[in-house]
């Protein structure tokens, strides 16, 4: 059990803030982890981006759902990548 616990330390770093109402568990993954999810969505954002155009260039009232649907989803993909470089720089 230990080795297990050893082997997910270098992915999480735990946090505990106790409060007066409550214990709450804050994980703070480590830069190495950040990056690769940063990578993860910028390789999202792109096939997003792809698949948006795509659209676009045939606007159809049946196709009007799925780019108002992947415009939502480029937006969420592109806050959090966002949000991922900032965790990246404080984390230096």
């Amino acid at each position: 059990d230990d080795e297990r616990s050893n082997g997910w330390s270098h992915m999480l770093k735990f946090c505990y803030i106790v409060s007066s109402t409550k214990i709450r568990m804050l994980h703070l993954m480590d830069k190495a982890a950040l990056i690769a999810r940063k990578h993860e969505i910028i390789a999202q954002i792109a096939r997003v981006r792809r698949e948006l155009e795509r659209e676009r260039q045939r606007p159809t009232r049946r196709n009007q759902r799925t780019r108002e649907r992947l415009e939502r989803q480029l937006e969420a993909l592109m806050a959090e990548e966002y949000r991922l470089r900032l965790q990246i720089d404080r984390s230096r």
